[in-house]
């Protein structure tokens, strides 16, 4: 429970020393337990926190501007937080160490099925990670993928590319993503060997064709429930 986990994080003789927690689907955790770990465990490489309805950002916020060393952050299904996790927040806390280090050694997070999360919160993490390599979207129905990539894959400060190391992509059940908008970022992903794009209607044999000719190093790709695949387009990979 939250009192549990708080109790643990307030006394715990060994904070620094943990690097791994995982605590996905204990539902009955809050905000107040994230934010004792967020304290005290700052030295948290791996943490997943799945499944936990009850996070806000509250919490979030607190780790992201906490624990700076995090590579492996899973925040899938966490209804409640918003975009503004993944910004330096200079009015709450306005600590210039934590403006340079936050986020910057993710590798991999997943914030699938964060329902209010936009375009601004993957900006936001693209801004900071510059190692990114396994990304999960899939079930963020409120991006807009057609205008997302373009400044996603440039640096907007010295007009670089960026993130061109991706391996993983996960962009299942997003209504509004088109073959256009896979034409518009395939090229800048060139390594990815992971993509999943289950559930999403509007996908169809062309984005195959592309997938095909361009990204030869994916070995997993999920189609499940694209209505628009045909055995014309499963022929070409």
């Amino acid at each position: 429970t939250t009192k549990g986990v708080k109790s643990w994080a307030d006394t715990a003789p060994f904070g620094s020393k943990l690097v791994e927690l995982k605590m996905r689907g204990c539902s009955r955790i809050g905000d107040d337990a994230i934010e004792a770990v967020s304290k005290t465990f700052t030295n948290l490489t791996t943490l997943d926190l799945a499944h936990l309805p009850k996070l806000t950002d509250k919490s979030i916020k607190k780790l992201t501007h906490n624990c700076w060393q995090l590579k492996w952050l899973d925040l899938t299904d966490l209804p409640y937080i918003t975009d503004d996790c993944f910004w330096f927040d200079d009015i709450e806390d306005g600590r210039p160490a934590a403006q340079r280090s936050m986020l910057t050694n993710l590798s991999s997070i997943y914030i699938s099925d964060c329902l209010a999360i936009t375009n601004h919160a993957v900006l936001g993490i693209a801004k900071r990670a510059s190692n990114l390599e396994n990304l999960r979207l899939s079930g963020c129905v409120n991006l807009d993928v057609d205008t997302l990539w373009e400044k996603f894959f440039i640096d907007e400060d010295s007009g670089q590319s960026r993130h061109l190391g991706l391996t993983e992509i996960g962009l299942a059940h997003i209504p509004s993503l088109s073959d256009q908008a896979i034409e518009g970022f395939i090229d800048n992903m060139v390594n990815l060997e992971y993509i999943t794009l289950a559930g999403c209607p509007k996908v169809s044999d062309a984005s195959l064709a592309v997938i095909a000719q361009r990204m030869n190093r994916v070995h997993r790709l999920n189609l499940s429930f694209c209505t628009q695949i045909t055995d014309k387009g499963l022929k070409v990979l």
